[in-house]
């Protein structure tokens, strides 16, 4: 049962928070194309909240500013990660749904697979109090992975020192090979827990994709 309930969650994972996931399903695509329409509206002024870090990155002699905006109101809905330059200019930026930060420890999802409950546990049974006290147990979840999101330890120096050469993308080390100077970021999106991480190549001048492990 734990096992079908896993698969289920992946499912879901991958089908609604990916944007531009296909297959044949029209059902799929019209999920899809609803995830890509959410990410792309610009989020209400009014409902909008910030967390910002300052941290070097582009430059290590300089502070760029990290900026996760989100809809302060409903901490599922579209996010943007921004990294804006210390001359003010915009680096990078990445759109998502905060459901990408639930990963396998989403207090839902440990309620659901808790081996206590049997195997013939439903959880599509659950009553209206217990959804909801879940719920607001995955918000929390959000927030706190939300305010962990930039912590200085994410902030690799030097990482070329520090990871093995196997574990970066191929294409893009070369962009950023000999640079000792170099600030990588590591974060964790979407469920299995696999992190990436990024960081700014001087050599083209723009931020690369440096490791992804799943």
């Amino acid at each position: 049962m734990k096992e079908i309930i896993i698969l289920a969650f992946v499912v879901f994972i991958f089908t609604d928070f990916k944007p531009g996931y296909n297959t044949a399903s029209n059902e799929n695509v019209k999920i899809a194309t609803s995830v890509n329409q959410k990410l792309n509206r610009v989020i209400n002024g009014r409902n909008q909240c910030a967390i910002i870090k300052g941290h070097p990155f582009s430059n290590q002699a300089k502070i760029d500013t990290f900026k996760l905006v989100y809809n302060c109101e409903n901490l599922e809905d579209s996010m943007v990660f921004r990294i804006i330059g210390s001359s003010g200019e915009m680096i990078y930026e990445r759109r998502f749904l905060g459901i990408g930060f639930y990963d396998y420890s989403r207090p839902w999802f440990e309620y659901i697979t808790d081996p206590k409950r049997g195997r013939d546990f439903d959880p599509d049974k659950l009553s209206s109090q217990i959804s909801d006290s879940l719920h607001k147990a995955d918000l929390k979840y959000i927030k706190l992975r939300m305010n962990k999101f930039f912590n200085d330890e994410n902030f690799i120096s030097n990482p070329m020192s520090k990871i093995d050469k196997d574990m970066f993308i191929k294409d893009n080390y070369k962009e950023i090979s000999g640079d000792s100077t170099l600030i990588g970021f590591s974060h964790t999106l979407f469920v299995g827990g696999g992190s990436e991480m990024i960081a700014y190549s001087k050599k083209i001048k723009k931020v690369l994709l440096i490791v992804s492990s799943d």
